[in-house]
């Protein structure tokens, strides 16, 4: 398990080389650094949830978000609010348009498989685009359509949320990308104010060349590629929300 807050301090302190400097690394900088990692890692491992809301007879838009919520992904809508084509046009189209005539007598055939898939494939694609149902807008509202009426009826959603709620909460499997993030952060900051010292001069008249910011922003960039090489492989194929 992930340490107490005051030990994640002294591990970033220590991965710096500044074991004991609390005066360039105030502890009010590290817990900023922290809830950096903290915010990045609840985004890009969020957790799944599920809400409802009811709906109010003529109200079509709803922002039913939890406050830890980050996006709505899909709704469902109930079935019987949602516009079907009556069997007869059903029958038409596969009639006639996913079948061929073959001879003079009207006898026909259906298409090849693949090509009857394609259709149906499209046609899936251009309802969930244009057809009646849920429509999720900016991540978080929802735009119903037709517009409810009568009795009310619970709309249910997935939405991304959370996983973590405080430092103290990261889990084994998620402690390498968090201190990754975290010292990511912590460089960034060294690489301008007084951490980022070109020379250094004492009294006897030694002079020292350090250019740490250069290499704090090298450590920041590889704290960054490290973080990285932790997140999800992405889908190579477009999944529906």
């Amino acid at each position: 398990m992930i340490p107490s807050q005051a030990e994640q301090r002294a591990f970033l302190r220590r991965s710096v080389g500044h074991q004991e400097d609390t005066a360039l690394i105030s502890d009010d900088l590290l817990d900023d650094c922290l809830d950096q990692a903290l915010r990045e890692v609840n985004q890009q491992f969020a957790l799944q949830g599920v809400g409802s809301f009811a709906t109010v007879s003529g109200q079509q838009e709803y922002e039913p978000l939890p406050a830890t919520g980050y996006g709505i992904t899909k709704v469902f809508y109930p079935t019987d609010c949602n516009y079907a084509y009556p069997d007869n046009v059903e029958s038409l189209i596969n009639r006639f348009v996913l079948s061929e005539a073959i001879d003079e007598y009207g006898t026909r055939r259906v298409y090849e498989p693949s090509i009857v898939a394609g259709f149906y494939q499209n046609a899936e694609y251009f309802y969930r685009l244009f057809g009646d149902g849920a429509h999720v807008m900016n991540g978080t509202m929802i735009y119903l359509d037709p517009i409810p009426s009568g009795t009310p009826s619970d709309v249910y959603f997935l939405f991304r949320k959370e996983r973590y709620a405080t430092v103290t909460d990261i889990k084994d499997i998620h402690v390498q990308p968090y201190y990754a993030y975290a010292q990511c952060v912590l460089h960034e900051a060294l690489a301008v104010g007084r951490g980022a010292l070109t020379s250094v001069n004492s009294n006897g008249g030694v002079s020292m060349r350090t250019n740490a910011g250069s290499h704090h922003l090298i450590m920041a960039d590889r704290m960054r590629k490290r973080f990285e090489s932790y997140l999800p492989v992405l889908m190579p194929g477009r999944s529906w929300p």
